[in-house]
Order: C-alpha cells, then sequence, then structure tokens
C-alpha cells in the first residue's frame, strides 16, 4: 500500500518519511513513562532490599520531624530480614487500584530460601512518578474479610440494623432485656467505669495535644500513616464507592468485629490488666492525628459525636475487663463464670453504639460529603 501512495504523490518519500519518524517518536514518548515508571521501580525495590532496620538507639537520637517521616515507613514498608534477595529482572505490572498509579511486583527470596513477592507502588506528581510503598505484598483479603466489601453483605447489614431497631422500639424485647443488664452491671461497678472512662478519655485527650503540638512538617507524614492504615483494612475503597450501606458495613465490620469482638474482648478475658495496658496506648497514639485536625464548628460537632459513640463503646468493652477482675478479688476464682458472664454483657451495648456509629460515620462522610 505504501508504494503506491509513494508513487501517486509526488515528494512522497519526504511525507512517508516524516510520517515514519513521527510514529517512531510519538511510539517512543508513549513507551517512555512505563519505562520511566519500571526503572523508579527498580531502583526503589534494591534500595529497599539493601535498607535495614534502626536500632532503637539511633531512632531515640532523632529529632521528631526525623521520626515522623520514618513513621509511614516503620509501619507500613519496613525494611526486609536480613539476607532477603529481590529478583529485580523479574518485574510484572500489576493492574493500578486507582488512577495515576502504577503497581510493579518482583519475586524475592529470604533466608532459608522462603520465597516471598516484593511490591511496588507508584504515585504520579506533576509529571513524574514517585515511590508511595515497598514491601513485601500482602495476600488479598479473603473470607469475611472480603465478602464485607460485597452487595450481598451490605443488604444483610441493612436489614440487622433494622431488626436491631425494631428490637430497640419494642418494650420488653430480649435485646431490651440484654442491653438492661448490662447496664445493671455497668451501675453495679460504677466506680471501675469511671474510673475506666477517666483513665482512657485522659489518654485519648493527652495524644490529641501531643498532635497539636507536633511540628508542621510532621502533619503530612501523620495523615500518610493514617490513610494507608485506612486503604489496608478496605475503608477506603468502600467510602470511595459512594455506597452508605457498603462503607457503615465495613466500618462496623472494622469497629465491631476486629477491635471490640477480636482485640478488647479477647483482652478482656485475661483479668482485664491487657485490655487497660492496650487500651490506653492503642487511644493515646490514635488521638494524636485528631490534634492535627484543622476543622470548623460544624465539623468539630460531628467528629466528637462520632467519638462519643465509638470511644464510649470501646471504652465499655474495656471496662468489662475491670469488672472482671473486679469479681475476681471479691468473690475468688469460684465467681469465674459469673465475671466472663459481665464481660460478655458488654459485648450488645457496644456492638448497638457502634452499629450506630458505623452508619452515622457513613452518612457524614457520604451523605454530607
Amino acid at each position: 500500500m505504501l508504494w503506491r501512495v509513494r508513487s501517486a504523490i509526488p515528494g512522497a518519500n519526504r511525507l512517508l518519511r516524516a510520517v515514519v519518524a513521527f510514529v517512531l517518536l510519538a511510539g517512543a514518548a508513549l513507551a517512555q513513562p512505563a519505562q520511566e515508571a519500571g526503572a523508579v521501580a527498580d531502583a526503589a525495590v534494591v534500595d529497599w532490599a539493601g535498607t535495614s532496620l534502626q536500632e532503637f538507639a539511633d531512632l531515640s537520637g532523632l529529632g521528631t520531624v526525623e521520626v515522623c517521616e520514618l513513621l509511614p515507613v516503620l509501619l507500613f514498608s519496613p525494611p526486609p530480614p536480613a539476607g532477603t534477595r529481590v529478583n529485580v529482572d523479574d518485574r510484572l505490572e500489576l493492574d493500578p487500584p486507582a488512577a495515576g498509579q502504577r503497581v510493579f511486583t518482583y519475586s524475592a527470596a529470604g533466608h532459608g530460601g522462603q520465597l516471598g513477592v516484593v511490591q511496588v507502588t507508584l504515585q504520579e506528581q506533576t509529571g513524574s512518578w514517585q515511590v508511595q510503598r515497598v514491601g513485601f505484598r500482602q495476600p488479598p483479603p479473603g473470607g469475611l474479610r472480603a465478602w464485607v466489601q460485597t452487595q450481598a453483605a451490605a443488604w444483610t447489614f441493612g436489614l440487622l440494623s433494622l431488626a436491631v431497631l425494631v428490637l430497640l422500639l419494642v418494650p420488653g424485647s430480649w435485646l431490651r432485656r440484654l442491653l438492661g443488664k448490662g447496664l445493671q452491671v455497668i451501675s453495679q461497678h460504677r466506680r471501675v467505669y469511671v474510673f475506666t472512662l477517666t483513665l482512657l478519655g485522659a489518654a485519648f485527650i493527652l495524644g490529641a495535644i501531643m498532635g497539636r503540638g507536633l511540628p508542621q512538617e510532621c502533619n503530612a507524614a501523620i495523615m500518610e500513616t493514617v490513610q494507608t492504615a485506612v486503604t489496608s483494612v478496605g475503608a477506603a475503597e468502600a467510602y470511595d464507592s459512594g455506597n452508605m450501606a457498603r462503607a457503615a458495613t465495613v466500618t462496623f465490620h472494622q469497629n465491631f468485629m476486629v477491635v471490640t469482638g477480636s482485640t478488647l474482648f479477647s483482652l478482656a478475658l485475661l483479668f482485664g490488666v491487657p485490655a487497660y495496658l492496650f487500651g490506653t496506648l492503642s487511644f493515646f497514639l490514635q488521638a494524636i492525628p485528631f490534634g492535627l485536625l484543622a476543622a470548623g464548628p460544624l465539623e468539630i460537632v460531628l467528629v466528637t459525636v462520632l467519638l462519643l459513640l465509638e470511644l464510649s463503646a470501646y471504652f465499655t468493652m474495656v471496662a468489662g475487663g475491670g469488672f472482671l477482675l473486679a469479681t475476681l478479688i471479691r468473690k475468688g476464682f469460684s465467681a469465674l463464670p459469673e465475671a466472663i458472664g459481665k464481660v460478655l454483657l458488654m459485648l450488645p451495648i457496644a456492638g448497638v453504639l457502634l452499629l450506630i456509629g458505623a452508619w452515622y460515620e457513613a452518612f457524614v462522610l457520604i451523605g454530607l460529603g
């Protein structure tokens, strides 16, 4: 075909050469971002494989800003174990999770020949690729964690929420009786409950005060840490979908099933003390990002209501461990079944508070957003 064009058009040889040159240059221009992104990923994974975890003594000698900058790396992109070898030639590009991102994986072998996959995530910024995360690739969520992202889970959670609402409105329902028993336990141990609220509330307030006093340079690093943590549990994906039911489902699963049930309830059963230690440190650290917020009056009111709902649930669960310990101290180990029953009665109270909080959070961030 090209030779016919060349013979029919005067000066076609020059035109053909120009067209071919344009095509080649365009192809090179289109291929350049991929090559550049791949080169950035290769360099990032080589640097990552060559680093080692700093000793705590070294970290203690750093300034506040330096520690803030290292925080996202230490939590979500920690250096590999000694002896890790990454095959840079085995680069594979995956479908990016969001626009403006590139994701590459590399095969790796650890000490003793243990195999793994290293993932590099790049983010496009001002026409260049910046490394967002380097580390071992986490397996995709499965089981219940994957199911809560589905539409079926959203419908199920919606029906569950409606059922809870009906039971709360019906006088004498089994849920209202169960909540009443839990409130009786709290009344019985009101001193322990007030002590728990005071201790954990003070830890949260101190964390927020510390966050407000941090240098401005720490804001970006801490917010990046929060964003990465939210993304890792699937909350960012759920809220980005714009589906309030899905967002509320994921929020409730994380707050009640994971935090309250799997963590705080389990620690409360260990005679209460681990729950208080974990809760004090955890709520102190979680409050630091809130100290960085520059919110207006309306935002402050909305956030305060959400904190009251969720923190009340968490504090109540921790207090259950205090009820258990107080019961054993007063009555001895023969009262262990009664003490465990008191911890169990805190679950429905926390569950109702977190269910309301999940829908409220989804409404504020999606409905009002």
